[in-house]
C-alpha cells in the first residue's frame, strides 16, 4: 500500500507540473480563459454570481496576473509531491486548489458557460464535462492521499529538495516572462508555424448524416429527435408551442474531418469578404488586434520593415478588430502609411498570435514565421525566408 500510494502521489504531482507548465508556457492564453470566466460571473443569474460583481469586475484587470501566479503554484506543488518535500502542507493547499478547479469546470459543463476550461491550454483540449470528471478523479486521489499522507511523507528535509523547489518557482516565472516578452516556445493553436491556413479551414471532407429536429420540452428537459418524415408527419404537436423549443441539426459522421480552423475571416472598409487575399503569394500580416493595448513604440520599426520590403513581392497587410474609425485615427496619429489592412474577429486575432503588434508571414497560406514585437526581423530575413521556402515548394515538385 505503500508503493501504490507513492506512486499515486508521483502521478499526481506529474499532472499538476504538467497542467502549470502548458499554462505558463502560453500566460496571454490563460489570461484571456480567466477574464471570460471573470465576465460570466458578474452577469451570472443561474448560480447569483453576479451578487459578487463587483468583486469579478475588480478581478478582472488582474486576470494575467493570477493566472501566472496559479499556474506557478501548481507546477512549484506538483514539484513537491515529485520530490516528496514537504508533501503534507502540499496535498493541503492541492485540495483547496481541485475543489477551486472543480467548481470552475462543473460550472462550464453544466450551464455551458465557457466551452473550454483551458485546464491544460491548447496542449490537450478537453469538453466541460472531461475537464470535470478529470477534476472529480483528482479530487479522490488527493484526499486519499491526504488521509494516508503518512505513507508518503518524505524522509527528513534536505538542502537539495529546498533548492529544487526554488529552482522550480524560479523557473517557472521566468517561462512565463519569455512568453510574454517574445512567444510561447511551444505553439499548440491551429496557426502555428508549418499551418496552411486553408487547408485548416476546409470543411469539404466533412460528412453529415440524416436530418434531424431535436425537439426540447422546456418543462420536464426530455429531449426528442426525429428525423424528417417524423417530424413533419407530428409538427402541429410541437410547432409554435410554449411548452417545446425546436432545433434543427445534422449530425457529423466523422469528426475527425472538422476544420480546425472556422473563424477566420477578412473584410476591408467595405465589408467585402477578402479573405483569400491573405493567402496569395507571400503576405506579410500585420497584426494589431486592439490599438488601444498595442505597444505603440514598436510601431515605428514595423512601418519600416514594410517600406524595406516594397521592393520584393512581399506584401504587407494590417489586420485589426478595432472599429474603422478608430483604426483610421490611429493609423494617421501613428504614420503607418500601409494602404492594405483588413478588419478580424478580435478573438481570432489573440489566437493567430500572442503579440500586439505581431508579425506573421505567410506563403500561399502557410505559416512560415512569427514574430514577437520585442523580435521584429529584417527585411533580408523575411525574403530569405520566403525564398527557402519557395526552394522547398519547387524541390518538392519536382520529386513528384
Amino acid at each position: 500500500m505503500q508503493v501504490v500510494n507513492r506512486i499515486l502521489c508521483f502521478l499526481v504531482g506529474a499532472v499538476f507540473t504538467f497542467s502549470g507548465l502548458v499554462k505558463l508556457n502560453d500566460p496571454k492564453g490563460t489570461e484571456i480563459k480567466l477574464h471570460e470566466y471573470f465576465e460570466v460571473f458578474a452577469s451570472d443569474q443561474d448560480m447569483n454570481l453576479s451578487a459578487l460583481q463587483s468583486f469579478w469586475e475588480f478581478l478582472a484587470p488582474y486576470s494575467l496576473q493570477i493566472g501566472i501566479l496559479l499556474s506557478v503554484l501548481e507546477v512549484v506543488w506538483g514539484i513537491h509531491l515529485l520530490i516528496r518535500y514537504r508533501v503534507a502542507s502540499t496535498l493541503v493547499w492541492l485540495l483547496f486548489m481541485v475543489i477551486f478547479f472543480g467548481f470552475l469546470t462543473f460550472y462550464s459543463a453544466y450551464f455551458n458557460k465557457v466551452t473550454d476550461c483551458g485546464c491544460f491550454g491548447d496542449a490537450i483540449k478537453l469538453s466541460p464535462w472531461q475537464s470535470f470528471y478529470k477534476d472529480m478523479v483528482l479530487l479522490v486521489l488527493i484526499l486519499w492521499l491526504n488521509i494516508k499522507r503518512k505513507h508518503v511523507a518524505e524522509r527528513a528535509s534536505s538542502w537539495l529538495k529546498a533548492a529544487v523547489s526554488i529552482v522550480a518557482m524560479a523557473g517557472a516565472f521566468y517561462l512565463s516572462y519569455y512568453a510574454l516578452q517574445h512567444l510561447p516556445p511551444f505553439d499548440f493553436r491551429a496557426y502555428k508555424v508549418g499551418s496552411n491556413i486553408p487547408e485548416l479551414m476546409d470543411d469539404s471532407l466533412v460528412e453529415y448524416g440524416e436530418q434531424v429536429y431535436i425537439i426540447r420540452d422546456k418543462i420536464n428537459g426530455e429531449e426528442i429527435r426525429l428525423n424528417q418524415e417524423e417530424y413533419f408527419a407530428n409538427w402541429e404537436k410541437y410547432k409554435d408551442t410554449a411548452q417545446f423549443s425546436t432545433e434543427f441539426n445534422r449530425d457529423v459522421l466523422n469528426p475527425e474531418k472538422l476544420p480546425k480552423i472556422t473563424d477566420y475571416q477578412v473584410s476591408n472598409v467595405s465589408g467585402e469578404d477578402i479573405t483569400s487575399l491573405t493567402f496569395e503569394g507571400p503576405v506579410l500580416l500585420i497584426i494589431i488586434p486592439d490599438v488601444t493595448y498595442t505597444y505603440q513604440a514598436s510601431l515605428a520599426g514595423i512601418t519600416q520593415l514594410a517600406r524595406n520590403l516594397e521592393s520584393s513581392s512581399i506584401k504587407p497587410i494590417v489586420l485589426t478588430a478595432t472599429d474603422r474609425a478608430t483604426f483610421e485615427t490611429f493609423r494617421h496619429q501613428e504614420q503607418i502609411s500601409l494602404a492594405d489592412y483588413g478588419f478580424v474577429d478580435n478573438k481570432v486575432l489573440l489566437t493567430m498570435i500572442r503579440s500586439n503588434p505581431g508579425l506573421m508571414l505567410l506563403q500561399s497560406g502557410t505559416v512560415l514565421n512569427k514574430w514577437h514585437y520585442n523580435d521584429l526581423p529584417s527585411a533580408s530575413d523575411i525574403t530569405s525566408q520566403i525564398g527557402s521556402s519557395e526552394e522547398s515548394t519547387e524541390d518538392n515538385s519536382e520529386e513528384h
